[in-house]
């Protein structure tokens, strides 16, 4: 016990940074959870979960916003600034990432105005536009790994989509490979300000936030996990963790 006070203390700092850098997130992180959370590996390795805390990519909900910001950027410019016949839609159900994604984004994105609601739709208004041509469909979401459920989600609404003159997907982070398999298998048009490599996967070759000795422990911890996917989903190996939830593509612990 005292060994395990002297270490608190002296990272006592270092965990209400992390406090901090976690705040927003929907089940409230105080030092005690990160404290607790320490705790579950062995003491040898404190320092490394320490270190892993630091470098989770975390995005808060003031982060989303100015991330969509820059997106909206983006999007504009790919449609010549012209928002007429645009209609933004989340592209999961109800309850999902993408629906959560929605309001935030319609925040950056200025477009908050009573004048703008019937620009915002549901997937379930999808079918009044099957006829009619030169709509422009823009969805939300917030991250793709894969990109096996964008399809998926593609699949079903192709039907509604024939006669769309553009159809965007925006999202707050991609990886390329997901990126590529979407495009490949779509029409979307994918606009990101965050394409991730191989270099952001944690235990490969190339990524350089730990050492290979320091992945071969976190690699242990994971696999220990009782997680279906102990390096995320596809094996993205990722450390992105959205305020909201924590995408299956990353790491499990």
């Amino acid at each position: 016990m005292i060994v395990a006070n002297n270490f608190f203390a002296t990272h006592n700092a270092e965990i209400d940074e992390l406090v901090q850098k976690f705040r927003g997130y929907w089940s409230d992180i105080d030092r005690y959870k990160v404290i607790a959370w320490i705790q579950q590996f062995d003491r040898d390795h404190w320092e490394l979960a320490l270190k892993l805390l630091h470098k989770v990519d975390y995005y808060s909900p003031s982060r989303v916003i100015r991330e969509f910001r820059e997106i909206h950027a983006q999007l504009l410019v790919t449609l010549g600034r012209n928002l007429n016949n645009t209609y933004f839609c989340s592209l999961t159900p109800p309850g999902k990432s993408g629906d959560l994604m929605l309001p935030l984004y319609r925040q950056a994105s200025e477009l908050r105005h009573n004048r703008y609601n019937a620009m915002f739709i549901h997937v379930s208004d999808l079918p009044q536009f099957h006829d009619q041509s030169g709509i422009r469909f823009v969805f939300v979401d917030d991250f793709i790994g894969t990109g096996n459920t964008v399809i998926k989600y593609w699949e079903n609404l192709q039907g509604f989509l024939t006669n769309a003159q553009e159809v965007c997907l925006l999202v707050l982070a991609a990886y390329e490979e997901g990126i590529e398999k979407i495009e490949q298998f779509s029409s979307l048009n994918i606009i990101t300000n965050r394409r991730l490599s191989v270099n952001e996967k944690i235990f490969s070759e190339s990524c350089t936030l730990f050492t290979r000795e320091e992945k071969e422990i976190l690699k242990h911890y994971c696999e220990i996990s009782g997680n279906s996917w102990p390096e995320g989903y596809g094996e993205c190996q990722s450390t992105i963790v959205f305020f909201h939830r924590a995408p299956n593509n990353t790491i499990s612990i």
